[in-house]
């Protein structure tokens, strides 16, 4: 399971975010500022980091320049700066070590899929996979190399329902898609089908959660073909 650190001082938005990203089966780890961020990133190794840049105590640009300073387990972890008016300029934000700027207020389904971006590293959950097939490796391998089968011969499919607007049919294929992708733990699939679904029953255009969805499949075709079974326990 992925494990995202969210700073932020406004505590509906801590809230809002640790609830949508713990929904989407991320390991959430709040704080209500700079210096709480800090001390979680010296003890815990992330997987992504959210920094508020007007933080109290430490802001975002500063708790970033800390967390690299230190020696803990998340030097090197990726971060994106969060702000409701990007105060700073995004040339700084990004000078400042950051790999991006998300912008306040956002949608659930916006932020699932800018976190889903910054994932790269966990397209396959082992652990997820086993629970749902009883600690059965033999299963979530068989079940694995069905789904790398069926998102070998998708590109096609999907690409004729988004050109044409075929909202039925491709909601359809995330059904059936969401459930392979649940028993088999790809995890970033799993988000990006329930983004793009929530674009689909809004009606909205499906713009970019349907390009996060082609890279969601793409590289959890490439992930399957690395790495079908899981480690034994």
């Amino acid at each position: 399971m992925p494990r995202v650190l969210v700073a932020d001082d406004n505590p509906v938005t801590l809230a809002f975010m640790s609830e949508v990203l713990a929904r989407a089966g991320v390991d959430c780890i709040a704080a209500a500022d700079g210096r709480e961020a800090l001390d979680h990133a010296g003890r815990i190794a992330f997987d992504l980091m959210l920094l508020d840049l007007r933080m109290p105590r430490l802001d975002g640009i500063g708790a970033l320049a800390a967390i690299r300073a230190a020696d803990g387990p998340s030097r090197y972890c990726p971060a994106l700066a969060t702000t409701a008016g990007d105060p700073c300029g995004r040339d700084d934000v990004i000078a400042a070590g950051f790999a991006g700027v998300v912008g306040k207020p956002l949608t659930a389904a916006d932020l699932r899929r800018v976190v889903t971006r910054h994932l790269p590293a966990r397209m396959l959950d082992d652990a997820r996979a086993l629970e749902a097939s009883a600690g059965d490796i033999g299963i979530v391998a068989a079940l694995r190399g069905l789904l790398a089968a069926e998102l070998a011969t998708l590109d096609d499919t999907v690409e004729a329902h988004l050109r044409d607007d075929r909202r039925g049919e491709l909601r359809d294929l995330l059904h059936r898609l969401e459930a392979s992708a649940g028993f088999c733990g790809a995890e970033a699939l799993g988000a990006a089908i329930v983004a793009l679904r929530e674009r689909l029953e809004s009606r909205h255009a499906l713009g970019e959660a349907a390009t996060v969805f082609r890279e969601a499949c793409t590289r959890t075709r490439e992930a399957l073909a690395r790495h079908t079974a899981p480690s034994a326990a």
